[in-house]
């Protein structure tokens, strides 16, 4: 950064010319004479001395009215845009979620009904495995009936 000159470093400080350059005659600042003798001040050293306040310029911005009015409320629409954007993004990813779970459910139910009639037939198959009736013996002839036919013999 190029040196200041008296004016400027007062400017700079936001000091009074006379207060800088008693400063520099009492040799708290430092600063040289040019060729034409004016001071010359490196701002370094300035800002040694008299420390810029660092709160003030943030209050200038604050309470200062927007430069860019036509910006600001061209940012503060595409704001509203976005966020409006990011609302049915999010309602459609919560349908979509919905309705995913109601597919998960169905099939989940699917699978259960599916899994209970495997279960069915296979309790009827073991059933049948497992159950064995007695044959039928040969119908005996019964006592009248061998009376009756004694002395017949079958052909």
């Amino acid at each position: 950064m190029p040196l200041l000159t008296l004016n400027q470093a007062a400017k700079e400080a936001k000091k009074a010319k006379s207060t800088l350059l008693e400063a520099i005659q009492s040799g708290r600042l430092s600063a040289v004479k040019n060729d034409t003798g004016q001071w010359q001040i490196d701002p370094a050293e300035l800002f040694r001395v008299y420390p810029p306040d660092q709160t003030e310029g943030r209050t200038e911005n604050r309470d200062r009215p927007s430069e860019e009015p036509e910006k600001t409320a061209f940012l503060l629409e595409k704001i509203r845009h976005l966020e409006d954007q990011l609302k049915k993004t999010e309602a459609e990813r919560e349908r979509e979620r919905a309705q995913l779970q109601a597919q998960i459910e169905r099939e989940q139910a699917q699978i259960k009904r599916e899994q209970e009639q495997a279960d069915h037939w296979r309790q009827q198959a073991t059933n049948l495995l497992t159950h064995h009736e007695e044959p039928k013996a040969e119908p005996t002839e019964s006592p009248l009936f061998k009376k009756i036919f004694r002395g017949w013999k079958k052909p």
